[in-house]
């Protein structure tokens, strides 16, 4: 199965929500419910799954508006991709500070 995904810049994702993840996702392994999405915690970022089920609204409705309309089975935000003009960006933060130094 060949499945599409989208990829952001994690300068992308709301602050609020960017800290949200960071103090709530610490290893790879890791997933969190937020607000409309199953997140999974990857060793740059997040993949972010639309979460069918969820009763809450969505805590980014502009990427749930943009994976519902682009067909893309989930998410990426990675600290490395370059910021994408699909979404704004909320952040300019040292990245390599929040992810533990350089690559």
């Amino acid at each position: 199965m060949l499945r599409t995904f989208l990829e952001f810049c994690t300068n992308q994702l709301p602050t609020d929500l960017f800290n949200f993840l960071t103090n709530h996702t610490e290893t790879s392994t890791n997933s969190v419910s937020v607000a409309g999405f199953l997140v999974v915690s990857t060793d740059y970022g997040w993949d972010f799954y639309i979460d069918e089920d969820a009763d809450e609204e969505s805590a980014y409705p502009e990427l749930t508006d943009l994976l519902s309309s682009s067909g893309a089975m989930f998410a990426r935000f990675d600290r490395d991709a370059p910021e994408s003009e699909m979404l704004p960006t909320y952040n300019d933060y040292d990245e390599y500070e929040v992810f533990g130094g350089p690559l």
